[in-house]
């Protein structure tokens, strides 16, 4: 009996399994049907908006075929009446004149570019010329003068000085040694006395003249020193007055080019500038407002 009860049950649990299945695949047709009902639906109002869309097309195009057939877009002339037409700009030249072509237009002319500064006059030296060794100097000697070379410089506080240039005497500089000579001139000596070669002068102070003093110039212009500041501006604070000579090398004139260098007055202030040299390699000493006794603006000496 016991079995016969299991199999029963066993059998109502999967006739019960069938139902349901049954019941979920009727539910999922169902659904299938009312999908595709709803797209059926929505497919047929394309349809509607579309025709309606074409409609209206339709019916615009007839409107402007209308109002371009319409007789106000038209203007009829009497048969009588010939339309007014505007006068055609006709140029008549006699047969005799002949058109020629214009000339061309002169080249554009360019001002040359004038360096203008009201504190700084430009600079136009020579072009340096080569130098030649002499024989009579060694190279060693040439090259232990160009070593200690020094830039004249007045000295401070030397009173023979400020006496023997009251009394007119003249001073001579010789750039390659480290002295400077005052030698009296009364009028009688000879030039050649006076512009003395700078072999004699190293050897003796002064050749033809009877009175003759030597001093050491205070501030030398060594190779150590040029390499620092080699652009030497004798004037006190010269940031305020100094300019930039040049910005091109078109600013400089003939034979000259600008040149990015280092400059120190005399109050020892140090900057950079541009310069017209006619080589970077080249110093040079500047005078900003500095007056001679004859009231003139001394040159610019270039020291290479």
């Amino acid at each position: 009996m016991t079995n016969s009860n299991h199999q029963k049950n066993q059998q109502q649990q999967q006739q019960q399994q069938q139902q349901q299945q049954q019941q979920q695949q009727q539910q999922q047709q169902q659904q299938q049907q009312q999908q595709q009902q709803q797209q059926r639906q929505q497919q047929q109002q394309q349809q509607q908006q579309r025709q309606q869309q074409q409609q209206q097309q339709q019916q615009q195009q007839q409107q402007q075929q209308q109002q371009q057939q319409s007789p106000s877009s038209f203007i009829f002339h009497p048969p009588h009446v010939p339309p007014q037409l505007p006068p055609s700009p006709v140029i008549f030249h006699p047969p005799h004149v002949q058109l020629q072509p214009l000339p061309p237009p002169p080249p554009p002319h360019f001002p040359p570019i004038i360096f203008q500064h009201p504190h700084i006059q430009p600079q136009h030296f020579p072009f340096p010329q080569p130098k030649h060794q002499s024989k009579k100097i060694s190279t060693d000697e040439e090259e232990e003068r160009k070593r200690n070379r020094a830039l004249p410089i007045p000295p401070k506080g030397n009173f023979l000085l400020l006496y023997l240039l009251q009394l007119g005497l003249l001073i001579r500089i010789n750039l390659f040694s480290h002295r400077r000579v005052c030698s009296k001139h009364n009028g009688t000596t000879n030039e050649l006395d006076v512009l003395v070669d700078r072999d004699n002068l190293r050897k003796s102070s002064f050749i033809g003249s009877w009175f003759s003093t030597e001093f050491p110039v205070h501030a030398e212009y060594t190779r150590q020193r040029r390499f620092d500041k080699p652009i030497r501006i004798e004037l006190y604070l010269a940031r305020a007055v100094l300019r930039d000579e040049c910005s091109q090398d078109s600013h400089c004139g003939h034979r000259m080019i600008c040149c990015q260098k280092r400059w120190y007055d005399l109050s020892d202030d140090s900057g950079t500038g541009y310069f017209c040299l006619p080589n970077c390699e080249l110093t040079k000493k500047i005078s900003l407002g500095i007056h001679d006794a004859n009231g003139l603006i001394p040159d610019d000496i270039i020291y290479d």
